[in-house]
């Protein structure tokens, strides 16, 4: 044609750049050929691409790095960019299971793709052995390879694989690999092996931050399921508690739950201030109510009393029946002689707070209101938990005790005797009339005692008090 051409060639492993152009103006006159080794240009330039796209998906898994921290994502993120790195579809990720005895497979492309949770023991396969040695390998005739898992068939032929190891610093975390089928007649050299390598390392470093990012959400969402259950069950605790606080005193109650005060079999002797009190003629009083009214009836009277008891610090022992027994000076004491005096500040507010309850069950239709009788007394008593181990009160014993309720059943209506003792501890704040000795059981000499009249804190107005009956009750 009287032109001249120029072509790529190739010979054997050479590479020649071939041009050709006419000798002279005559078509066909002839032709003159130069060709160029262009062997190692050619090479440096596949390299020169092959190290862009290295670049290439360096830069990308850096920013997925940063951006996949989903451990799922982040894999077949991985495994797309190495398969585009190295110009191929097969590949798969395993990683080493928890229990560090196997590897299971937890990404896969091409033929690999339909295998996934596949697992591997150490040395099984081209994935157990990197798993086990930590070094690159490349089997370049796959087919005739002795490793060879062949309980996996694919339906796609594979001539090589490459494995290289993930890494967490030292140890082997999971196995990297890439493939090449029959028909892109390719295998994989040194610089595959290196240029994977390198990603291999990033992508650990990738998948280290995804792992870490995953261990901890499900570490917070453990500490939230935690979190949650201590709350419920805290909620149940504290619903509990109030309940279980109705059966306690207050002061008990608050010294158990905050380890001041052991729950066992213990006592000491201590200075305390009793407290009785009944209403007189219960049995009469109620003897024409119905149950439900009795209750109601009695309950309230407790729940009024219960009340003014708390307000002046009083540890409450026990009801029994329409009977009350209370102390002062334990768990907590302000002093015997402040003890005994909010004691009977107390008893003058009950008695004060019957009298308008009187009035309102008279409204209701009560013919005979309940009566209030009340004992003090001050002394030594033994004071802890009684019982076994199994079941135990909070009480106190001893004669001092006896002595308080003796006292309350010696009282007239609607009256307040104290002890010789408490009186001493009182009598710059309350109006008392010292009363006939008592001659009590257990105690060898009469008992002084004294009636309370008035308190001199609300300008020595004694209370009211009305006698029902002949004299003292006898013993």
């Amino acid at each position: 044609a009287g032109e001249t051409v120029n072509a790529t060639a190739a010979f054997d492993e050479l590479i020649f750049e071939i041009w050709c152009a006419p000798t002279g103006e005559t078509v066909g006159g002839g032709v003159i050929g130069v060709a160029t080794d262009i062997t190692e240009r050619i090479q440096a330039e596949k390299r020169l691409l092959l190290q862009n796209e290295y670049l290439s998906a360096l830069h990308d898994t850096t920013l997925g790095m940063i951006s996949r921290l989903d451990l799922t994502e982040l894999l077949s993120d991985l495994m797309t960019r190495a398969g585009q790195l190295l110009g191929t579809e097969h590949g798969y990720i395993y990683l080493v299971e928890g229990d560090g005895e196997a590897l299971e497979r937890h990404v896969g492309l091409g033929v690999f793709g339909e295998s996934i949770g596949h697992r591997l023991g150490p040395n099984e396969g081209v994935a157990g052995k990197v798993w086990r040695s930590g070094e690159v390998l490349v089997v370049n005739d796959y087919a005739n390879w002795d490793g060879r898992v062949e309980r996996l068939d694919y339906d796609v032929a594979i001539d090589a694989i490459m494995g290289v190891p993930l890494k967490s610093g030292a140890e082997v975390i999971g196995v990297l690999g890439m493939a090449y089928d029959a028909e892109t007649e390719q295998r994989f050299g040194e610089q595959q092996a290196e240029l994977l390598s390198r990603f291999a390392q990033l992508a650990s470093i990738s998948l280290d931050n995804a792992r870490l990012y995953t261990a901890s959400q499900q570490a917070m969402q453990r500490m939230d399921d935690a979190n949650h259950r201590v709350t419920e069950q805290n909620q149940m605790l504290e619903a509990l508690s109030t309940q279980l606080s109705k059966y306690l005193s207050p002061q008990v109650y608050s010294q158990i739950f905050a380890g001041k005060q052991m729950v066992g079999i213990s006592s000491k002797r201590k200075k305390l201030t009793i407290f009785f009190s009944d209403i007189a003629d219960f049995t009469e009083t109620t003897e024409s109510l119905e149950s439900e009214e009795l209750t109601g009836l009695l309950n309230h009277y407790l729940t009024e009393m219960t009340e003014i008891a708390l307000a002046h610090g009083a540890t409450i022992d026990k009801y029994v029946g329409d009977a009350m027994m209370v102390f002062f000076g334990d768990p907590e004491s302000r002093g015997v002689k402040e003890d005994a005096t909010a004691c009977v500040e107390m008893a003058i507010a009950m008695q004060r707070r019957m009298r308008e309850l009187q009035s309102e069950w008279r409204d209701l239709g009560l013919e005979k209101p309940f009566q209030l009788r009340i004992g003090i007394n001050t002394g030594f008593c033994t004071v802890g938990n009684f019982g076994s181990q199994d079941r135990m009160d909070y009480t106190i014993i001893g004669n001092e005790v006896n002595l308080a309720s003796r006292l309350e059943s010696s009282v007239e209506l609607g009256g307040i005797l104290l002890a010789h003792e408490t009186y001493s501890l009182v009598k710059d704040s309350v109006v008392a009339e010292e009363q006939a000795p008592l001659k009590v059981k257990g105690f060898a000499r009469p008992v002084r005692n004294y009636k309370v009249v008035g308190a001199y804190d609300e300008g020595d107005v004694p209370i009211s008090v009305e006698i029902r009956g002949a004299g003292i009750a006898g013993w």
